[in-house]
């Protein structure tokens, strides 16, 4: 087969040109629609720049100028936002919050999946969950996998008082097993309290230590010796700050190793188990440090299409063209680990 480009990280944002009603029962429909446009009025000027977020057609026009043959697809203010905030946010009713993130996860992937039929091949979706109902999230993720063909499941970087090393999670973990399916923490994930007031901030901030804290409860947690078949993607925070983080992981293992007791190696081992890959920009200054420490089998080229800050149409050719990366390097950036990562080998 021949090499395929696989954007890891590219995303849709069908928040208000979709009617919900297609997808959920009223009130839960209504009451989708009416947050996605709140939150499409305060940032959807940075998060919708490209028809193809919503019409398949147009992103296969899109894939097709920027040099993708598969693109790896997660939400955006519906699908992404709405996903990590399933535990604290309100239903149309009180007590309707269970309910309401039931059929808002089951109608986002329905019209996800319908999206991804336009070219199966080449459009693969990224499902979310309704994480505070632990058994409709496990049925969810089975129904995702299975019956609609997705190749991830969205994590949040922690719900409400739970972790992602929580024993709460672990029926979703064996569920990912035994589908043998992704996970993944796609940034943003921590700031809620209101104390950042622009998105300058926040994305500088939040993006970045909402995954280093997901990096640390996976690996310093035990999920991957408890879960020994998870694959796990941190995606859309760059990957400069890895190699800093896992030194420190390290260092506080080798002075306090009875503070992880979950874990029987250095933090940086489970990174070169083939097992937690990231994601980069392709212009990333630091790439090459990042490749020069952690190796070339983890990092995964992301285009997020098409957001304020994506290179669209030249993320490609952008990485493609750099003179400071290895050569035997690209392939993997380009297309075998995410291949490796969402089972598309």
């Amino acid at each position: 087969m021949p090499e395929r480009t696989i954007d890891a990280d590219g995303h849709v944002e069908p928040s208000i040109a979709v009617d919900w009603g297609q997808y959920a029962p009223e009130p839960y429909a209504t009451h989708m629609a009416r947050i996605a446009r709140r939150k499409f009025d305060l940032v959807g000027d940075i998060t919708a720049l490209r028809r193809g977020m919503w019409d398949p057609v147009e992103r296969l026009r899109d894939m097709d100028a920027e040099g993708i043959d598969v693109a790896v697809l997660y939400g955006g203010l519906v699908g992404l936002s709405l996903g990590a905030e399933f535990e604290g946010v309100r239903g149309p009713e009180p007590r309707q919050e269970r309910a309401y993130a039931v059929h808002a996860a089951r109608a986002y992937n329905d019209w996800l999946a319908h999206y991804c039929r336009s070219a199966p091949d080449r459009l693969k979706g990224v499902a979310i969950v309704p994480w505070m109902d632990l058994g409709e999230a496990v049925k969810e993720m089975g129904r995702a996998a299975g019956e609609l063909g997705f190749v991830a499941v969205l994590l949040p970087v922690r719900l409400g008082e739970h972790n992602l090393d929580d024993r709460h999670f672990d029926p979703l973990y064996e569920e990912a097993q035994r589908l043998d399916v992704a996970l993944a923490i796609h940034a943003p994930g921590l700031v809620r309290d209101g104390t950042m007031h622009t998105h300058f901030r926040r994305h500088a901030f939040d993006f970045v230590t909402s995954l280093m804290q997901g990096t640390m409860d996976v690996i310093c947690g035990g999920v991957l010796e408890r879960h020994q078949g998870l694959r796990v993607a941190f995606l859309e925070g760059e990957c400069g700050w890895l190699p800093f983080w896992l030194d420190r992981l390290d260092d506080h293992y080798e002075d306090l190793p009875h503070q992880a007791p979950h874990i029987d190696r250095p933090p940086s081992d489970y990174v070169r188990s083939g097992r937690l890959f990231i994601s980069c920009e392709p212009d990333e200054k630091s790439l090459p440090y990042v490749l020069s420490r952690l190796g070339d089998e983890c990092v995964v080229f992301a285009s997020d299409y098409a957001h304020y800050d994506s290179l669209y149409p030249d993320s490609v050719r952008v990485l493609r063209e750099r003179t400071d990366l290895p050569s035997e390097a690209l392939p993997k950036l380009l297309g075998r680990n995410a291949a490796r990562l969402y089972g598309l080998e």
